[in-house]
C-alpha cells in the first residue's frame, strides 16, 4: 500500500515538493473520501491505489502548471469550481499551505463530506460552500474579483466555466481547466472565442502527463 515516502517521490516526478507531514495528510484525506463514498458517492474511484494517481496526483500537476506560467510566489486565494469529492482543492491546499482555497459545488451532501474529510485530515486552510459559479458574485458578493488562480476539474464546457469564472478572478489572476488528453476542436474554438469576447489573455494549451495514466490538457487563461 502507498504510503507518505512513494507519494512524496511520485509528487517528486511532477516537480511537485511534499513534506512528509503534507504527504501523510494527503493520503489521510483521500482515505476519508473513499471511506464516505462507500455512503455517498463521489467518484466512481474506489480502489486506493487506482485514486492516488486519479485524484491526488492529477491534482497535483496544476502545481506544474502554476510554476511553469513563471509565478514567483503560491497562489494567495484560490477558487476551485464543481469540487465534488473535494479535488483538487484539498492537494492543492495541502501543497500550498500559505493559500487560502474556497472549494464550491452545487450538491450539498458533497460539500458536507468534503467538510468532514477536512477536519479528519486536518487540513485547515479550504472554505467549502454550496454554491453554483454563477450565483456565488451574489450570494458572496467579496468574492467578486477576489481569486489569483480558478480551477475547474472536467465539469463542463470550456466556454460557461469562463463565463462563471471570469468574474471571480482578480486582475492579473489565472484560470486553469483540466479536460482530457484531446478536445474537440469546436469546443476549443467556443472556449478562445468567449476569452476573447472577455477580454482574456489565452496562453498555450498545457499538456500534463501522470505515469501510469492517459495524458491530459490544461487551458490557461489570464484576466488582463
Amino acid at each position: 500500500m502507498t504510503g507518505p515516502n512513494e507519494l512524496i517521490e511520485r509528487a517528486r516526478e511532477l516537480g511537485v515538493k511534499l513534506r512528509e507531514q503534507s504527504a501523510q495528510r494527503l493520503l489521510a484525506y483521500l482515505d476519508a473520501v473513499l471511506e464516505e463514498n462507500q455512503h455517498i458517492n463521489v467518484t466512481a474511484i474506489r480502489d486506493r491505489e487506482e485514486a492516488i494517481p486519479r485524484h491526488l496526483l492529477d491534482s497535483l500537476t496544476l502545481v506544474q502548471v502554476w510554476e511553469s506560467l513563471n509565478q514567483e510566489h503560491s497562489p494567495g486565494n484560490i477558487l476551485d469550481l464543481g469540487t465534488g469529492g473535494g479535488f483538487p482543492a484539498a492537494p492543492l491546499a495541502v501543497a500550498w499551505p500559505a493559500s487560502r482555497v474556497v472549494a464550491i459545488d452545487g450538491t450539498g451532501k458533497k460539500i458536507a463530506l468534503v467538510q468532514r474529510c477536512l477536519q479528519q485530515a486536518e487540513i485547515l486552510n479550504v472554505e467549502p460552500i454550496q454554491s453554483r459559479g454563477a450565483d456565488l458574485p451574489k450570494t458572496h458578493p467579496e468574492m467578486r474579483q477576489h481569486f489569483d488562480l480558478a480551477v475547474a476539474r472536467a465539469v463542463g464546457a470550456a466556454d460557461k466555466l469562463l463565463r462563471e469564472l471570469t468574474p471571480l478572478v482578480a486582475s492579473g489572476g489565472t484560470i486553469l481547466l483540466m479536460k482530457g488528453a484531446e478536445i474537440p476542436r469546436e469546443k476549443l474554438e467556443a472556449a478562445q472565442t468567449t476569452a476573447e469576447k472577455l477580454n482574456l489573455v489565452i496562453h498555450p494549451k498545457k499538456l500534463i502527463e501522470v505515469s501510469g495514466q492517459d495524458p491530459r490538457s490544461v487551458l490557461v487563461f489570464q484576466r488582463r
